[in-house]
């Protein structure tokens, strides 16, 4: 030990002396010899290069860069950026030398020492200052825009730009400032380069190469260390995790980024990288169709640039990296229940192999880290829930346990709340299958998923899910478990409409929210000619499942489905519909999508609705540009008579306090909004021993002039028994709180929240002279 602490001693004084020779007179002779001995002392082992970190050698090396450009110098910085203990001190004066040296200089090994020191300090999570000194911006001008910079060069820039994919900020610079294309040719370049010998051995031999010879050349390629194979494996890489999902923190900045990297000519050369490429190639390419095919909107182009045939043959050739591809395939054509693709899950046993792959992750998820096993076990079980939406593959699912493997996937809480949703969904699409539904009433599943729908720890969206598999489960055990027995709302309430037309028509909502700003059009189309909403609508991704099935219970008379890919794979969709139905809605089916065809059980349900004589309600309607002329057609099929105007905004009318008059029915729905009050207000102390506004029995609604009205007074209610509120009653106050300008979803969390458990206090005015006169229907 004696000798080493003087060995080390020894050392350390020879690394001051030179270390001070640098910093005293950098441009001297002296100073260039003692930076080549420290670069020299460097080299040579771990322990020596932290020796010259702790004795100054970054600060010497630093002073040589800035004077002479010292290639030494670059080269300590580069060996030392590599040691986590010491990268505290490239000070960003440090990195800014580097970044100029790699700018300034032509010489590809300066180059590509300074962006591999660069690289070297993101790995060590240096984000925030690495790309302060511009080190983004250089890497992609030298990949993208200098035709001058070697294949090493562009090779060490592609693995920064890989490195930049890790982090949140980094990653959504880097993916909006890269440009493809010139990736995309160079791509095309160095494969056309690279392979050439095994192509040109293929044209040699009269026909297709045998296995063993295209095993020899891969191997040749992977012996050769080929600067050009080292660029195709780091671009590779970066377009893998640059088309993840993680680490966006906008979903649409990844749906873009991925509509603009799906181009046909990028897909042309992964196809070529597949046939000829090497293992870990062919892995990173499995893994850039896995990410295309996440996005829905990509299915159209990925499937007419022969994507699926790309995945079948790769299949079949290679065992090693057809995960990936599998994953790829269930995305593109899981949900799928008809057509040429349909049967290519069953034709590679792909539900096996992915359920058995989650089974093994989650058996034994302590041998990974905690991210590897997060975002391995979220795919899985994303493909499986695209699966698990055809009513083909609910069976083979079923076969292979899948439903204790989510199970113990969720009990252990090993994923993230991503990966908790995509598996509440999975069981969601099962409850669908008859011969699952014995496994799902399990008292150990049930209890697990009422736990996790109650447990505030859980992020909203599979918060969401698990209410709504909870609400599921009840609904398959007992029906009155959702819906009281004593509801007066009766399955006919969808025809009451049709044969009472002077009832009022309340519309609600049923979207996927990728299709929000179409739905939004509607919405606003159909209030301007004065049509009423629910409270509450169906938003099956995020919306609240407690708020829609409450308002099921007494609102809606009609529900608009807006039909679209993303609808159609819903699992929640299926369930509110069916819930909609079972309350006894009209349900309009809106085709939303341009050149979606429904299926399955969207496509259903056109046989399911309720007939009027010998008619039959429109199936669907097209609504794709929600254009005028499509939403007349709309207006047409709901119905004019049944509109609720606002009687200063009709022309047609001659009294400014009524509007027009249904032809069929003696009552004027106009007078629903006459109702500005001509007396004093009246006080109306309402006990409600219930938290929820319906437990009132009101429906209230909004007029057009903004006032929220009492459109129903349900005989059950608290509202109804007391006699103090009655239909077109006017909202004044709760509690002492003015409601007006209040939108009506407000208003109820008002009333929900007003002195807990107390009597609540609702001020009321009447249509006339403080007294509301109640319609004759």
């Amino acid at each position: 030990m004696l000798e080493n602490s003087g060995a080390s001693q020894d050392a350390g004084n020879k690394i001051a002396t030179f270390v001070k020779s640098c910093l005293d007179a950098p441009a001297s002779l002296d100073a260039r010899k003692s930076i080549v001995q420290l670069h020299s002392i460097c080299r040579t082992t771990q322990e020596s290069a932290l020796l010259v970190a702790n004795g100054g050698g970054i600060i010497a090396a630093h002073r040589m860069l800035s004077a002479s450009n010292s290639k030494e110098a670059l080269g300590i910085l580069w060996t030392l950026s590599s040691y986590k203990t010491v990268v505290d001190g490239f000070t960003p004066e440090v990195l800014w030398d580097v970044v100029r040296i790699c700018r300034t200089s032509k010489d590809p090994w300066r180059q590509t020492a300074a962006i591999s020191t660069l690289h070297n300090l993101l790995c060590f999570n240096y984000y925030e200052k690495v790309l302060t000194a511009g080190a983004l911006e250089l890497a992609i001008e030298l990949v993208c825009n200098q035709e001058s910079a070697t294949n090493e060069v562009k090779a060490a820039c592609a693995l920064l730009l890989d490195q930049c994919c890790f982090d949140k900020i980094s990653k959504q610079v880097a993916v909006q400032a890269v440009e493809l294309k010139p990736i995309i040719e160079i791509l095309e370049k160095q494969t056309a380069t690279v392979y050439s010998s095994t192509s040109s051995s293929d044209k040699t031999g009269g026909g297709q190469s045998s296995s063993a010879d295209v095993a020899r050349d891969a191997a040749d390629l992977r012996d050769s260390h080929d600067a050009g194979k080292l660029l195709i494996g780091n671009l590779l890489s970066f377009l893998w995790n640059a088309t993840d999902d993680l680490y966006y923190s906008d979903p649409a900045g990844w749906s873009r980024f991925t509509i603009r990297a799906c181009e046909p000519e990028l897909l042309k050369v992964l196809n070529k990288i597949l046939v000829h490429g090497d293992d870990s190639e062919r892995h990173a390419v499995g893994a850039i169709l896995h990410n295309f095919s996440c996005n829905r909107s990509l299915h159209d182009r990925l499937l007419e640039n022969g994507v699926v045939d790309m995945i079948t043959q790769t299949v079949q050739k290679d065992e090693d990296v057809h995960i990936c591809c599998l994953l790829a395939a269930a995305e593109l054509c899981g949900s799928e229940e008809s057509g040429k693709h349909c049967n290519i899950l069953h034709k590679f046993n792909a539900v096996y192999v992915l359920v058995s792959d989650l089974r093994k992750r989650c058996g034994c998820y302590e041998d990974y880290s905690v991210n590897e096993r997060e975002v391995s076990l979220r795919k899985l079980l994303s493909a499986l829930e695209n699966i698990a939406s055809s009513d083909v593959h609910k069976g083979s699912l079923l076969k292979c346990g899948v439903i204790d493997v989510i199970y113990d996937v969720i009990s252990k809480r090993i994923v993230d709340h991503r990966g908790m949703t995509l598996g509440l969904r999975t069981l969601l699409h099962l409850s669908f299958e008859r011969s699952a539904i014995q496994d799902l009433l399990h008292p150990r599943l049930v209890k697990l998923i009422a736990d996790t729908a109650k447990d505030d720890q859980i992020p909203l969206i599979p918060k969401e899910s698990a209410k709504t598999l909870d609400y599921r489960l009840k609904y398959l055990r007992d029906p009155l478990l959702l819906f009281p027995a004593n509801d007066h709302k009766t399955q006919s309430y969808g025809a009451r409409w049709l044969r009472h037309p002077e009832e009022i028509r309340i519309l609600t909502l049923s979207y996927h929210e990728s299709d929000l700003p179409v739905v939004s059009r509607i919405r606003s189309s159909l209030l301007s000619v004065g049509y009423a909403f629910a409270s509450s609508e169906d938003s099956v991704e995020t919306g609240s499942i407690d708020d829609f099935i409450q308002c099921l219970q007494s609102e809606p008379t009609d529900l608009l489905v807006c039909m679209s890919k993303s609808y159609q794979v819903s699992a929640r969709a299926r369930f509110t519909t069916e819930l909609a139905l079972s309350r006894g809605l009209h349900l309009v089916r809106l085709n939303i999508e341009a050149s979606f065809h429904p299926f399955g059980w969207l496509a259903q349900l056109a046989s399911m609705q309720t007939k009027d004589g010998d008619r039959e309600f429109q199936s669907e309607i097209c609504v794709t540009g929600a254009t005028a002329m499509q939403l007349s057609v709309l207006i047409a099929a709901l119905g004019k008579r049944n509109i609720v105007k606002h009687a200063a905004t009709d022309p047609a009318s001659n009294d400014p306090r009524k509007g027009p008059s249904s032809p069929r029915s003696g009552f004027d729905h106009s007078r629903l909004w006459d109702v500005t009050p001509r007396g004093r207000p009246r006080p109306a102390l309402l006990t409600q021993q219930e938290k929820h506004p319906d437990k009132l029995g009101l429906l209230l609604i909004e007029s057009p002039a903004g006032e929220i009205c009492v459109a129903r007074v349900s005989p059950e209610g608290s509202a109804g028994r007391s006699g103090l509120v009655r239909e077109r009653d006017v909202l004044l106050a709760v509690d002492g709180k003015e409601v007006k300008g209040i939108s009506v979803t407000r208003v109820i969390d008002i009333i929900r929240n007003a002195r807990g458990d107390e009597d609540r206090g609702i001020l009321v005015g009447g249509s006339r002279g403080g007294e509301s006169t109640p319609s004759k229907d």
